[in-house]
């Protein structure tokens, strides 16, 4: 089966935890006729033009309601549940355990950069009321494992630099590389943190080369522990490390290699790649099908220009009480960056997948900088009189509240859409 080719950490924990949900004398839910649970076949798909991608659906060839009636309707499935449906509702434990993993990490990532108090605290927030990221923490989906790995990246990296001046290390470099692995070992996507994890290390403390080239090697030992042996085995299968040319088989009428300097990267317009990797950044559910407000989405590109603008502010020119972050903001900034490079890459070598949920393992880092870009625009300048306490308790309270009303907005949409 071409899905083989992903790493296996969501999907071998997830067995686990079904395992151990679905034991005794039942034949377990695989054996549900109505579920219709199957094993996943190599895709057929409808034959489109090369490089096309449709504007209403970006996975035309699928039904148009594919993700949404997945499985018939049955009464066991109400309040009271019955099984097999608490073992379904159940496995989604896993993907709130990595969510919950994904806030905490953020929050140390965010102490670290930011200081302990106010602005730390906003960046878990934002994380844990970000609408496509509840959605996906909710479900089953080796997302919320690959952003927790990609903030636990993060904490550690800066951690590392600050501590620079301290002992142990190789063993925080050690520690560093293990996430990494672990990282690798959850979605490929999660590479896109080795520039900013390799970073930290070279940059932790002063400058030696041996000194530095043995730490970046203790680092890739560790990822390489974790890691090492699933890309080994995508080798030997496969003939490269991540399986990409047999994933591309699936679907070779779209596999058309594109410049970036084509209209897919630059036309502002739905299932074009610059509206359509934000709106299913921040909310497009499902297969990208169930949509918020175009006035929500409005909203959130508004507070995502300010947020941008601010961080850059504060790396650029930060106020007196900015500069002790401004290295470390830079350093969020290359997590980030890999990130984009690694979606801008896949979209143009394989198929279009402008797809939000690929920034996710830099999600963590992605509303650090957001608050920190919220507190440089309210931060106070030399010789300069601020704004109030006030006026920032109302700027950091309509942010919350514009995130709560986009919760409430693809609550009302995701019930819509799953009633029919």
């Amino acid at each position: 089966c071409w899905q083989g080719v992903h790493p296996p950490l969501h999907h071998a924990l997830g067995a686990v935890w079904l395992c151990l949900l679905d034991r005794g004398s039942r034949p377990g839910i695989t054996a549900d006729p109505l579920l219709r649970v199957t094993r996943s076949p190599c895709p057929s798909p409808v034959a489109l033009p090369p490089g096309a991608y449709p504007r209403e659906n970006p996975r035309a060839f699928l039904p148009v309601d594919w993700d949404l009636a997945r499985f018939v309707r049955d009464p066991r499935d109400r309040f009271p549940l019955r099984y097999p449906f608490t073992v379904l509702r159940a496995l989604r434990a896993e993907g709130l355990a990595w969510g919950i993993g994904v806030v905490v990490f953020t929050y140390l990532a965010a102490v670290t950069a930011l200081g302990p108090g106010g602005w730390a605290i906003l960046s878990a927030w934002l994380v844990a009321l970000h609408p496509q990221f509840v959605f996906i923490a909710s479900s089953l989906g080796n997302e919320a494992a690959t952003s927790a790995c990609g903030a636990l990246v993060a904490w550690l990296g800066l951690r590392h630099v600050r501590a620079a001046s301290t002992g142990r290390r190789r063993v925080r470099a050690f520690g560093l590389g293990l996430a990494f692995g672990a990282g690798l070992l959850a979605k490929v996507t999660a590479a896109g943190s080795g520039p900013f994890a390799a970073a930290c290390v070279a940059l932790a403390g002063p400058w030696n080369l041996r000194r530095k080239t043995v730490d970046l090697a203790v680092f890739a030992a560790g990822a390489g522990l974790v890691c090492g042996w699933w890309y080994a085995r995508n080798v030997f299968l496969y003939g490269d490390p991540l399986g990409w040319r047999h994933l591309l088989l699936a679907y070779p009428h779209e596999a058309a290699g594109r410049s970036l300097a084509s209209s897919y990267f630059w036309t502002i317009r739905e299932g074009r790649f610059p509206l359509e990797v934000f709106m299913s950044f921040w909310g497009k559910f499902g297969w990208m099908t169930v949509k918020l407000s175009p006035a929500t989405y409005g909203a959130l590109a508004a507070l995502t220009v300010g947020g941008a603008l601010g961080a850059l502010k504060a790396v650029v020119h930060p106020g007196p009480r900015e500069r002790h972050s401004r290295p470390l903001l830079a350093l969020l900034m290359l997590h980030v960056a890999g990130a984009v490079v690694l979606l801008l890459r896949y979209n143009i070598t394989g198929t279009p997948q402008p797809q939000g949920r690929y920034l996710f393992p830099a999600l963590g880092p992605l509303m650090i900088l957001l608050a920190a870009g919220i507190r440089s625009w309210s931060s106070r300048r030399a010789g300069r009189r601020g704004p109030s306490r006030r006026l920032v308790w109302a700027l950091v309270g309509s942010v919350l509240a514009l995130l709560l009303v986009a919760n409430g907005n693809a609550l009302l949409a995701l019930t819509r859409a799953y009633a029919r």
